[in-house]
This record gives structure tokens, sequence and C-alpha cells, in this order.
């Protein structure tokens, strides 16, 4: 069994087509079937079965992708533990990240990262956070950069926080907010949460939504032709600041600003990476406050 054995049994766990799995490793079906056929020769043993709704794995098969995940991740270490005495920085980076982040903050910030390491290799996810931090977990990625409080079993550093805004196109009446079309921003559970204990201390009836958008950009886009308000963080990218809307921060019960903070999460074992070490360094600069 080689690497491609590897990204071929970890990708069989999350795909149940083989037609899909061979175009996701740019290699030819019959290609695929003949690896998988000889890993089952070779170990004396059944992957998958084939039925009319694709595929799935033995037992057998599972144990084999657990290891091809474990060995993966090894390789992984292990070119980066190769360069750790070089000069120059190499190796690569995998992060998962606040689809938020994915525009102008991030965007700058790779650029600048980029210029600094060139042989530095970034891979990344882009999901709402709260699949970031199972990624994290599970070490699918080595880095997550995330809004919102989450269950984190690891390192973090604060980034900043933003407020949570009421976003409308023109003037509007707070008391009138249950009758009035709301364009609801479906997101990680932790920010749904913290609108919704908004609204019930404000309000007996629940918001009269008409649309669920899992983007923000789509959201104030809605908003701006006039078709009712949303509840979102601060801008974090610029893209989103195109339109002419009116922003006003939600208020708790105490009087506070309603916020959602970012942080940068990280596992010990990823440090002993030296690109990961100045990523980390550099994106907690360049990110603060963004």
């Amino acid at each position: 069994m080689d690497k491609m054995d590897w990204l071929i049994l970890k990708t069989l766990a999350v795909n149940k087509n083989l037609t899909t799995i061979a175009e996701k490793l740019f290699i030819t079906q019959p290609t695929l079937t003949y690896r998988i056929k000889n890993m089952e020769e070779e170990l004396d043993v059944t992957i998958l079965v084939r039925h009319s709704k694709g595929i799935y794995l033995t037992d057998q098969g599972k144990l084999l992708v657990d290891y091809a995940v474990d060995m993966l991740k090894r390789y992984e270490n292990l070119k980066d533990n190769l360069h750790v005495k070089d000069p120059e920085v190499r190796g690569s980076v995998r992060i998962a990240v606040s689809s938020a982040f994915t525009h102008s903050p991030l965007a700058e910030a790779l650029y600048a990262f980029r210029k600094r390491y060139p042989h530095v290799g970034i891979y990344i996810n882009a999901h709402m956070s709260s699949v970031a931090v199972k990624q994290l977990d599970n070490d699918e990625v080595q880095v997550a950069i995330i809004r919102g409080n989450h269950s984190l079993k690891c390192r973090t550093d604060f980034l900043g926080s933003k407020p949570i805004n009421l976003i409308y196109k023109k003037g509007i009446d707070f008391k009138a907010l249950p009758s009035l079309p709301y364009i609801k921003y479906a997101t990680d559970r932790t920010l749904e949460h913290d609108i919704a204990d908004w609204w019930r201390a404000n309000y007996e009836q629940p918001p009269r939504t008409i649309m669920r958008l899992n983007d923000s950009f789509a959201c104030r886009q809605m908003v701006d032709i006039g078709l009712g308000f949303t509840i979102l963080p601060s801008l974090v990218s610029k893209k989103d600041s195109m339109f002419d809307l009116f922003e006003e921060p939600l208020i708790n019960k105490d009087g506070e600003i309603l916020q959602r903070s970012a942080w940068i999460a990280y596992k010990d074992y990823a440090l002993k990476s030296k690109a990961v070490n100045v990523f980390i360094d550099f994106m907690k600069v360049h990110l603060k406050d963004r």
C-alpha cells in the first residue's frame, strides 16, 4: 500500500460513488477499481460491497480507512519535520476557516504570508465554524480560524470581536420587528442561540421569517432590495460593505452590545511544525480585530 491507496481509502469513507471518487482523485474508474482489488488481494479482505445505491464499507474496510487517515497524517508530519532545520521555512499548513473570513481579511493575510513564506503550502477548507471545530478535533486540519464561542479541547488565541447587528434598508421601528419580514442567517448554533435569546428577551412573538440563507452577502443583498431585515455579525469582508444599509448593534438585558468573538485554534502537536508555527504567529497579527 502507498499514499494513493491511503487517499483512495480516505475518499471511500465519504463518497458512495466510484465515478465521483475517481474524479476527485484525478484517476480513471478502471484504475480505481484495480487498486481496490489489489488491496483486497494483498490483505485478503473485502473492503467494500456494491449495491443499488452505491457502495458501503465493510468492517474491515472501515479499519483500513482509520489506518489510511492515520498514515496520511504521519506522512504530512514527516514532510514538515524533514525541513525543521531548513533556514527557509518549508512545509504545509492545513486549515479550516469560518466562511466569514474567506473574503478580504483572510485573502489579504494569505497574500502577505505567501510573499514572506513562498515555500509553505496552504490547504484551506471553508465551512461554518462548528464544522471547522470538528475538523480540528478530528485532526483533519492543524489550525482553525473560527467565530463564536465553541467547546474547544485545544489552544486558542483571541482575535477580537464584532457586534451582532440589526440590518435594514430604511427607517424601522424596533417595536414592530415581529410583524416585519425577517431574512434569517442560517449559521452556527452558537450565533443562532445568541440571536434567539435576544429575541425572546425583547418580544413575545417569534420573528416572521420569510427565508433562510447561509451566506451573509446574500442576506444583505435581500435586505438591500427591500425584502426585509436581517441580523448578522458586523462586517468581516469588505465585499459586503457595497450595500448602503443601516446597522444597529443588538443590546442585551444588561445594556451591553451583543458580540461575536473570533479565535485561532490549534493543538500542541501542530506546533512541532515550523510552517504551522509561523502561520499561527502571522495570522494572530494580521487577523487581529478584523
